[in-house]
């Protein structure tokens, strides 16, 4: 599908032809990637919606216990001196 004609505010047609004078580049092609980061923030927001519909505290917690959640880190895993502060003993 090709658009051809978008009808833009005048407040967003002038932010956009802003941008372009900054970019040094034609407006039309800050528009195309204002569009595509605009629909990639979509598609990513639709997609943690869909995992989070999906989503189970008990699956989560069962994964991370067979991960090894609560046991001793693997030797060379352990967390810096100056870091150790952000373990949290339960």
């Amino acid at each position: 599908m090709a658009v051809s004609h978008i009808v833009l505010n005048p407040s967003v047609a002038a932010k956009l032809e802003a941008l372009a004078r900054k970019r040094e580049l034609a407006p039309d092609a800050v528009a195309n990637e204002v569009i595509e980061e605009g629909l990639a923030a979509i598609e990513e927001r639709q997609f943690w919606e869909e995992r989070r519909a999906g989503a189970s505290v008990e699956r989560g917690l069962a994964a991370l216990r067979s991960a090894g959640m609560g046991k001793a880190p693997d030797p060379g895993d352990e967390l810096p001196e100056d870091l150790q502060y952000l373990i949290h003993e339960r």
